[in-house]
């Protein structure tokens, strides 16, 4: 299996289309690809792999990249050959469902079960994925003059605790079901990744904003690292006035942690705001405020006769705001906070908790048209609270808050970030956030003359003829990509890398540049 891992891979002219799925009756795929190269159609003969299947309970006892029998062969035990995993309809070049199956064919197999699996089904499994070779090879033989590989099934005999003793390496998850570290899990990974990158950071005083994972970490000394645990969430209510004054008293008089709801981003519905969200998340602000900073609310700081009630000032409380992945839920309420607490218009918090503050985070435009629709109330409120004059001309919007989607690009290493079409055609956001080379891959630019001219032609680049159509191959112009980033990097101009939407083309060369940066394998990268 190791050694199989190391092999170079073939050349991707021999393998795409093909892998893609060219179903027999899904006219509109085979057109799409027949028209650039028609004899892509028979399966490739460049290729040999190694395929674990594991027969049993699939929640335990698995080696290293194992999948289940029911991902390569067709259900029943009469049916021939290898489960036909190729779309019958439509057009799709990310078919990635589709790749452990197709690859199968093209392997030879190993099949093995746990210590208490039944070998007279573990051999009937082998026996089935033999003769779906078999049948496999025949069908291609009979329409090519090439010869076809013959792949074979391998049955391991031993009992599982013997990979466990003597090649822990490839042992993913052990008999009693735990991960072992040895084999990156990618789920986990991915898990513990998101933990990492959205760990809990402070945005304001005693204001921490993070992933819900923070919540378990523990405090330097005894008590709570966290008076209050605000969870957004897309099923939550606004929380009416009511409820906050009912917490801050509670607050007032226990050191348990208290725990408040709060919708997610994306949940305000544009254009008719309720009165309870405008007015909700004012007070939520204010309520907040007032907790991290130990003050009194405005109802606490005069008594019946209007008179300031001789109470001793309250102790500051610290504040989580979280969600499941500490990116998305939290940014509306964040945000509004941020304008609330440093008197931010819009414009400003957005690039503040993206720069000043340092989190990487993903709002909705109806956060943003809330926000927009909101501002000035909130700074009034904010304004009122904290004793200043509100600056209204300070207030007007940026040309580049307008051709803003919400989003912003995504900081993957300190000097590049990934992006799609949109940010990188809002050249004042890409200023705005300290970006000074934009490297296009397979998109042109739409800049007015303008937007050129107060731009360095050397600092914009732009990969042409690399479409997103599963054809075009990106690896020759690696180095090319890679150079431009390093340049940026070593004369400190962070770059925006961008396709059309961000999540291929140039998430591709992000990945190579991890890879090459921090010297790590794909998968980690």
């Amino acid at each position: 299996m190791n050694f199989s891992s190391r092999q170079p891979l073939p050349d991707i002219e021999n393998i795409f289309p093909w892998a893609h799925g060219l179903h027999p009756e899904n006219t509109i795929q085979l057109a799409f690809f027949f028209a650039r190269k028609k004899s892509m159609r028979r399966a490739p003969t460049c290729y040999r792999g190694i395929v674990v299947v594991k027969v049993g309970d699939q929640s335990h006892s698995r080696l290293k990249g194992a999948v289940a029998p029911e991902e390569i062969l067709p259900p029943g035990s009469t049916t021939s050959g290898f489960l036909n995993l190729d779309p019958r309809d439509g057009f799709n070049v990310r078919n990635f469902h589709i790749q452990v199956g197709k690859f199968a064919c093209l392997s030879d197999i190993i099949v093995y079960g746990d210590n208490d699996a039944d070998q007279q089904e573990v051999l009937k499994v082998a026996k089935r994925i033999s003769a779906a070779q078999l049948y496999y090879r025949a069908q291609y033989q009979g329409n090519s003059m090439r010869e076809f590989p013959i792949y074979s099934t391998f049955l391991t005999q031993s009992p599982f605790s013997m990979f466990e003793k003597f090649f822990p390496e490839i042992v993913a998850t052990d008999s009693n079901g735990n991960l072992t570290g040895q084999v990156v899990d990618f789920c986990h990974w991915e898990r513990m990744e998101m933990c990492s990158m959205s760990r809990a950071s402070e945005i304001s005083k005693n204001v921490w904003l993070g992933s819900t994972a923070d919540i378990g970490q523990d405090s330097d000394d005894d008590t709570p690292r966290y008076n209050l645990l605000i969870e957004a969430s897309d099923q939550a209510m606004m929380p009416p006035t009511e409820t906050l004054s009912d917490l801050n008293q509670v607050m007032g008089n226990t050191e348990t942690t208290q725990v408040l709801l709060f919708p997610g981003s994306g949940t305000m519905t544009a254009p008719n705001y309720r009165a309870i969200e405008v007015d909700g998340i004012i007070a939520a602000c204010r309520f907040i405020h007032s907790i991290a900073n130990g003050r009194q609310t405005d109802e606490e700081a005069h008594d019946d006769d209007g008179d300031h009630p001789m109470t001793p000032p309250r102790e500051p409380r610290k504040i989580l705001i979280h969600c499941t992945d500490g990116y998305t839920e939290t940014s509306l309420l964040a945000l509004a906070y941020l304008m609330y607490a440093e008197g931010l218009p819009v414009h400003s918090a957005w690039v503040s908790l993206h720069t000043t503050k340092g989190r990487n985070f993903f709002a909705y435009e109806r956060d943003l048209h809330f926000l927009r629709h909101v501002e000035h109330r909130i700074l009034e409120a904010a304004a009122q609270s904290n004793g200043y004059c509100l600056n209204y001309a300070a207030l007007a919007a940026p040309d580049w808050l307008h051709r803003l989607d919400g989003s912003l690009p995504s900081r993957v290493l300190s000097y590049m970030y990934l992006g799609n079409l949109q940010h990188a055609n809002n050249p004042a956001l890409l200023a705005a956030l300290g970006i000074k080379r934009v490297l296009s891959i397979g998109e042109e630019l739409s800049w007015t003359e303008k937007e050129r001219g107060a731009w360095d032609n050397k600092k914009a680049m732009v990969i042409k003829d690399l479409q997103d159509n599963g054809c075009d191959p990106l690896e020759y112009q690696f180095r090319r990509c890679l150079d431009f980033i390093d340049e940026g990097r070593r004369a400190d101009e962070p770059i925006l890398v961008h396709c059309r939407v961000g999540v291929s083309r140039s998430a591709t060369i992000c990945i190579a540049e991890v890879m090459r940066a921090l010297k790590l394998s794909l998968p980690r990268a």
